[in-house]
């Protein structure tokens, strides 16, 4: 689900599974591992997870993702950042940051 199947080794475990059972394919673009689908449903996952939670009359509990930005001025006076999900869990999230102050100068951030 949701996989373009081309990082090794996880891409290989799909294609054992054409061999032994059934393998579907969700995806909204075209995988190298189409061609030994025995489905392939070109949607996004939530929602073809929603539809199939509704046939199978599955109730299932609705998943907000939740993550913060948490900044700091450290000991340098130098603005760090870092994405934190809400149990504290960090994440990545951008490549550049750039911020001005009230004289419209750009702040040097590093990143945390």
């Amino acid at each position: 689900m949701g996989s373009s199947l081309t990082v090794t080794p996880a891409a290989h475990i799909p294609k054992d599974v054409s061999k032994r059972g059934k393998l579907i394919i969700v995806n909204l673009q075209s995988t190298p591992l189409d061609k030994f689908a025995y489905m392939r449903i070109n949607g996004l996952c939530d929602d073809v997870m929603k539809r199939l939670a509704l046939k199978m009359d599955l109730k299932v509990k609705q998943f907000i993702l939740k993550r913060f930005i948490n900044f700091r001025i450290n000991e340098k006076k130098e603005y760090e950042f870092r994405g934190i999900d809400r149990r504290g869990v960090p994440f990545s999230f951008f490549k550049q940051v750039q911020i001005k102050n009230e004289d419209k100068k750009n702040v040097e951030l590093v990143k945390g």
